[in-house]
């Protein structure tokens, strides 16, 4: 049976309407960035990109709409037939728990291409105070103190530091929880005598030196991942690392229509001064030695790891975060999105450390400075302090 012309319009401006319904430029829609590759255990899963992907969160999308979200913790670069593509390892979170069944390799990952409009921006995410979670939780698995960083904007990186890092960006990232102190020794004991794993190199023996068990653990990097697994944790990325010890960055202005952010970032902290009594660094036993009135038994190096609590908190109540034990992160060492900057380490061979350390001098110790690591083995390496994050869940929401 032949169709009416009439008809034939009918089916053609369903099918336009469809297609349209379909584009990533319909409201509400995404542009797919990658397709889960496969599943493992513990909510973890790899997802195949044609580009490197250059954020540290993606949503999962089924049929248009986001079911959950995936978090980057690593990526590879891959070559395939004279091109390249990148796998990631990416922990997900599902917006609701019976979504789980619709996770499942070729499920596309992407971002929202639709912008909030000026009305919808959550703009008091910036100081957190619309939060749902708990400002410190204990955790569950090693009964250690952790504090809410919140989600919002915040200032990484600087212009007035050294090459790498450049350029001064305004990032976003959801809230997240931080270990209040770095690993005792003490704490990473339990770990290894749980899990039977060898102990740290620096112990004598293979025994925890006797008076330091409240100091913090050195260990390779991979000790330091084994440890946040088995903790229900992992370590922060660079981004994370660094909103944790220096704050936001930003104040929002209310002159205005539009969301306004006036940049005020610390250089530590606490804030711009360099204060040598607040943190474990070169200056804090100049500082000592300059005021012999002020008597500490102590010796110079690594120092108990709630010592510095207090002035020298972050704004978010962390503890040293700049001195004592430099810290590891999730990240590989890489140029920041924006530089033009080139270093034969960038790539994937070293691990970014935070934060300085004991031997570091002021300069050495600011917040946005990096440190690598991970040469010439990431399990051989034992240069850096553990301090581990965990996204909220619903255990940790606030009561009205």
């Amino acid at each position: 049976m032949r169709r009416s012309p009439v008809n034939a319009m009918k089916t053609l401006v369903l099918v336009l309407c469809c297609a349209l319904w379909n584009s990533d430029s319909f409201p509400g829609s995404f542009e797919i960035k990658g397709k889960v590759e496969s599943l493992r255990k513990d909510s973890m899963l790899t997802v195949i990109f044609d580009a490197e992907p250059d954020k540290p969160f993606y949503d999962m999308i089924e049929n248009g709409e986001a079911i959950g979200s995936i978090e980057i913790i690593s990526v590879q670069k891959e070559q395939f037939r004279g091109g390249e593509y990148f796998r990631a390892m990416a922990r997900y979170t599902l917006e609701d728990p019976s979504f789980e069944r619709l996770v499942r390799s070729g499920l596309e990952v992407g971002l929202s291409s639709v912008p909030l409009k000026p009305a919808e921006r959550p703009i008091e995410k910036l100081s957190g105070i619309s939060t749902p979670y708990k400002k410190e939780i204990v955790s569950v698995k090693d009964s250690r103190e952790m504090m809410l960083v919140p989600g919002g904007k915040f200032l990484f990186g600087t212009d007035d530091g050294d090459p790498d890092e450049y350029p001064e960006q305004m990032l976003e990232l959801p809230p997240f929880y931080i270990d209040r102190y770095e690993v005792s020794n003490a704490e990473y004991r339990m770990y290894i005598t749980e899990m039977k794993v060898p102990a740290p190199r620096n112990w004598p023996g293979g025994l925890l030196p006797a008076g330091k068990e409240v100091f913090p653990v050195i260990v390779s990097w991979s000790e330091a991942a084994a440890y946040a697994r088995w903790a229900l944790k992992r370590l922060p990325t660079e981004e994370e690392w660094e909103k944790a010890a220096r704050g936001e960055g930003l104040v929002l202005s209310a002159s205005h229509d539009e969301p306004n952010y006036i940049k005020k970032p610390n250089r530590y902290p606490w804030g711009n001064k360099f204060k040598p009594e607040n943190s474990n660094t070169v200056e804090y036993w100049k500082h000592l030695e300059r005021n012999k009135d002020e008597k500490r038994d102590v010796t110079r190096g690594l120092l108990p790891v709630r010592m510095f609590d207090g002035e020298g908190n972050s704004p978010y109540g962390i503890v040293n975060m700049t001195g004592n034990a430099p810290e590891w992160t999730s990240s590989w060492y890489r140029a920041y999105r924006g530089s033009h900057h080139k270093d034969r380490l960038y790539g994937t061979q070293a691990r970014v450390i935070r934060g300085g350390g004991w031997y570091s001098t002021r300069e050495e110790a600011r917040a946005t400075r990096r440190q690598v690591g991970g040469m010439p083995a990431m399990n051989e390496d034992s240069i850096g302090g553990i301090r581990c994050v965990k996204m909220p869940d619903v255990t940790d929401q606030a009561t009205p």
